[in-house]
């Protein structure tokens, strides 16, 4: 069957890896580059060139040198690896794959949605568990968070609240009984698979007995000796442990995978010479007492991942998108009804340094793959996708804005360690990808869980936009904090403007509080969770982050609330989210002295919890909180779905408001 019945027919990639997961035996790259344009209406000059890229970086093959490749799945049909239930399991008659399949089953397929076929033909049939990640975390340590996310997501969409909430995750798990024959399953016994079809997570399984300690330790030994030998050699930290394992069994002893004498939790327990350290969220195995990221950060390994002629003409203009990510851009201008290649481009370098020229040579050199696109899109088929896609390429575009705004202000030196929130955001952008990734298909993803997904992703990260955001302007705080002299304690009035009824804080502040502290001060007051945003405006002269972009504002931390005393300024404005524009006036109200019991700052008192962020200002806030008390008005319903019923304009926690102050 050919792959344009389930994909655009025309990607390179995914002609790439269906001649790659339907290859019989090993073959080259001249006679995968046949295959692979037989496939292809136009394929893109250069063909083979790509061709070699992809296959060098897939995972769906084995590098075997001289151009010449082994698809995994005609390699690991017949290889064997063991499983030792635990005391949980064997008490409960029940199997959880989590991790304990890999390498030996597609990353493509959940291992819950394996089939076991027991020696008599009949299959192992399954139960659902519920069960906290505390309980069963251990069945999963080898996944990194996204995976365990995406894997919990797979078995039912319910599980995306139950992590948001801590709450009973819903896992699929194989019933054991049909494994006790004459004597029922006991402590340490051992179930060996066979791999009857790696591509669909097909394995034979059986009781066997414990193997011998003398060879399991020699099966320990030979694995750990391959994956520091050659493994590490070859690819250093970049793989995860699943494809760490895939290269051993595939560079190794062929008893390895043959005449296992060890599960993998076995390994990992006996080793010695290795450790598993977590770089990028990413467990990987890894040598003790090494730190894999710095020696990742050597430079000494090659970096084999997938390369397409698009992904190679993006980094030539230095455009962060890959290939994925430019079908999304693509296939949404066709959603939205347009049909202009030249708007696509335009709205990927929206804000980048290039020029017409570029811009028309672009659209020029990605004309091939734009009717690709065109030939393969169907509007009907896409009407769900298009709604959740749009979303998604907001948030990349938010992102990508960002980042380029933070490079510009000079706020990464060279060599300098990213930040915590910094990398997080990485991941979190690596996951938009792959949902956009599913998006492209012709296969229809899990909606339910695709509409928590895009609902979440937003908010994550807005959240982590922020973290950063406050990192980078804390590094620069500790260069230009002001203090002048004796520290008084400013009253001051901060009122929402326009709010009817008002809505006001009190504070106490420091008077050598600087305009960038007290902006962090409202924030935490106030109740918003500021990843918007925000200026001063003190008298014509407007205060604020002199790295935002092409704003011309006076350096907020620079100013000092005793300097606007000093220069008799008792009132002034505070703008937060200049979409919604929430303006707030600040007047200080007294002098104080400083008690030495007293932490600052603080709120003293307030009225009426804070409008949540994003719904479009004072006034249409007004009318939200009216609709949602009157039963009668029209909008009621919708209002109350939007901020909920329970939701009570008139409440302030003073408590909580100084509870986050005491964290600045």
């Amino acid at each position: 069957m050919a792959p344009e019945k389930k994909t655009p027919p025309q990607r390179l990639r995914e002609a790439v890896d269906y001649y790659s997961a339907t290859a019989s035996g090993p073959f080259t790259l001249k006679e995968a580059t046949a295959a692979v344009c037989k496939m292809l209406i136009s394929p893109p000059p250069s063909v083979e060139k790509y061709v070699g890229s992809l296959l060098h970086g897939s995972f769906l093959v084995f590098d075997n040198g001289d151009d010449s490749f082994v698809p995994k799945s005609s390699f690991f049909k017949g290889k064997k690896f063991l499983v030792k239930p635990t005391e949980e399991e064997i008490k409960g008659g029940f199997l959880i794959p989590g991790h304990r399949f890999m390498p030996f089953i597609s990353p493509t397929i959940l291992p819950s949605a394996s089939r076991l076929i027991l020696p008599d033909g009949s299959e192992l049939t399954q139960q659902t568990l519920s069960r906290p990640l505390n309980d069963i975390r251990v069945y999963f340590s080898l996944f990194s968070g996204q995976e365990l996310f995406a894997y919990m997501g797979l078995e039912t969409e319910e599980n995306y609240e139950a992590l948001k909430e801590e709450g009973l995750l819903k896992i699929r798990a194989f019933n054991l009984d049909g494994l006790n024959g004459d004597t029922k399953l006991k402590v340490g016994d051992y179930l060996q698979f066979t791999v009857m079809d790696w591509q669909t997570g097909c394995f034979d399984v059986c009781r066997i007995k414990q193997p011998s300690i003398f060879k399991a330790r020699r099966w320990c030994t030979d694995l750990e000796e391959v994956l520091t030998d050659i493994v590490f050699d070859l690819f250093g930290p970049l793989q995860p442990i699943s494809e760490q394992l895939a290269q051993a069994f595939f560079y190794g002893y062929p008893a390895l995978s043959e005449d296992p004498s060890l599960h993998l939790g076995g390994f990992v327990a006996q080793v010695e010479g290795i450790e598993i350290q977590i770089l990028q969220d990413m467990p990987v195995f890894w040598y003790v007492d090494m730190d894999a990221e710095l020696d990742l950060a050597d430079n000494r390994y090659p970096d084999n991942s997938p390369t397409s002629p698009v992904d190679e003409m993006m980094d030539i203009y230095g455009i962060a998108l890959d290939e994925d990510e430019v079908e999304a851009y693509m296939r949404d201008e066709l959603y939205r009804g347009g049909n202009d290649l030249e708007a696509v481009i335009t709205r990927m370098t929206d804000g980048r340094d290039i020029d017409a020229e570029t811009r028309a040579s672009m659209t020029e050199e990605l004309g091939w793959f734009w009717q690709e696109v065109i030939a393969s899109y169907d509007r009907t088929a896409d009407e769900l996708r298009g709604k959740f896609r749009a979303p998604l390429l907001d948030v990349l575009d938010e992102v990508n804005t960002f980042i380029r705004v933070q490079d510009r202000a000079g706020m990464m030196e060279f060599g300098e360690k990213p930040p915590e929130p910094m990398i997080r955001l990485g991941e979190v952008s690596s996951h938009v990808a792959q949902v956009l990734f599913l998006l492209n298909g012709n296969d229809l993803p899990d909606l339910p869980a695709m509409k928590d997904v895009v609902e979440y992703l937003p908010l994550q990260v807005r959240e982590l936009i922020g973290e950063v955001e406050r990192h980078f302007q804390m590094k620069r705080r500790s260069k230009f904090r002001v203090i002048e002299g004796k520290s008084e304690i400013f009253q001051l009035k901060v009122s929402l403007k326009n709010a009817r009824p008002p809505i006001w804080r009190r504070l106490l502040v420091e008077s050598h509080t600087t305009l960038y502290e007290l902006h962090e001060i409202i924030q935490e007051a106030m109740g918003w969770e500021n990843y918007h945003m925000h200026m001063f405006r003190i008298g014509n002269v407007e205060f604020g982050d002199v790295d935002c972009g092409d704003l011309d504002f006076e350096d907020e931390t620079l100013m000092s609330l005793a300097t606007l005393k000093r220069r008799d300024i008792h009132k002034w404005t505070y703008e937060y989210d200049f979409g919604d524009g929430w303006g707030h006036s600040i007047q200080l109200e007294k002098v104080l002295e400083p008690k030495a019991s007293q932490h600052y700052p603080c709120c003293i008192k307030g009225v009426r919890q804070c409008p949540p962020e994003d719904v479009g200002g004072i006034f249409r806030y007004m009318y939200i909180v009216a609709a949602i008390a009157d039963p009668d008005h029209p909008d009621h319903e919708e209002m109350s779905d939007m901020l909920g019923e329970d939701f009570d304009a008139t409440a302030f926690d003073k408590e909580a408001a100084n509870m986050r102050l005491r964290t600045l």
